[in-house]
């Protein structure tokens, strides 16, 4: 891979050091997804419990499309 993986980590410590949000017994992360600018200032932040509300590719393409745009 050509980019950094992170495995065997915490729930509980990546939530807090990155935003994202635990099972209600803190044993997984719950689905989180963020678009980043150029910059590295997020753009969007997704947080989900289900499949409804997830970043996919499309949408996600079609955001970045119309950020470039603006």
């Amino acid at each position: 891979m050509t980019l950094p993986v992170g495995y065997g980590l915490a729930p509980t410590e990546v939530a807090w050091t990155h935003g994202a949000y635990t099972s209600a017994d803190a044993a997984y992360l719950q689905a989180s997804g963020f678009v980043l600018c150029p910059d590295g200032t997020v753009a969007l932040a997704l947080y989900s419990s289900g499949a409804v509300g997830r970043l996919n590719a499309a949408d996600t393409l079609g955001f970045v499309q119309y950020l470039r745009r603006r």
